[in-house]
């Protein structure tokens, strides 16, 4: 998946104006463009499920499903998404992955760049009882935070499992969150691997 980043005023050509996250072919990389994704998400649900008439309730449901997720991740500010939901064992398995663009980090080095230590440090402050650390992905150094989430839905409380990757992209132009989370706690590790192999694939693009 691909989303243009955010304009900024006199961007020098070093600076990336894209960024690219490789998604596995099981995932639905959703388009969030109110006019284009209802088409774009029949046709991607024809491609994967094929478009006889036996399926046509199985491809309104995921349709359904993914205008959902879409209006959901628009709503957070998201500028790309991608959501996983399969049955494995008989247990259904969902994950989410949000791409949103945030202000950049408060906390700075003498140079005026952002101090992602001093900002792995307020994070651990923040969140006690969550992962925070500094690692190193092929598009830059970054924080990676790991911590449960109480969510609503249906009148009724779910914990999710979310690993968040915050990094800081290069010139003017704040931090990109990469926002991975899952309500199967069962196999909340597994998938933490995986939104970890997830993020080394970003990429900036100039």
């Amino acid at each position: 998946m691909s989303s243009g980043m955010p304009a900024t005023p006199s961007s020098p050509s070093r600076w990336p104006s894209d960024v690219r996250l490789a998604t596995p072919s099981s995932w639905f990389d959703l388009d969030l463009d109110p006019r284009t994704r209802a088409r774009s998400h029949r046709r991607l649900v024809t491609r994967r499920i094929g478009g006889g008439p036996d399926g046509a309730g199985l491809r309104r449901q995921v349709v359904h499903e993914l205008e959902a997720a879409a209006g959901q991740a628009v709503a957070a500010g998201a500028r790309f998404a991608s959501v996983y939901s399969e049955m494995h064992d008989r247990l259904p398995v969902a994950a989410t992955l949000l791409g949103v663009f945030r202000g950049r980090m408060a906390e700075k080095t003498p140079d005026g760049d952002p101090d992602i230590r001093a900002a792995a440090e307020a994070l651990r402050r923040a969140t006690p009882s969550g992962c925070c650390e500094l690692v190193d992905l092929p598009a830059g150094p970054a924080l990676r935070r790991r911590h449960q989430v109480a969510v609503e839905r249906s009148g009724r409380t779910k914990l999710t499992d979310n690993v968040e990757f915050i990094v800081p992209v290069p010139g003017p132009g704040g931090t990109l969150v990469l926002e991975f989370s899952t309500p199967t706690l069962p196999v909340a590790d597994a998938l933490a691997e995986l939104f970890d192999a997830i993020a080394t694939s970003l990429r900036w693009q100039h």
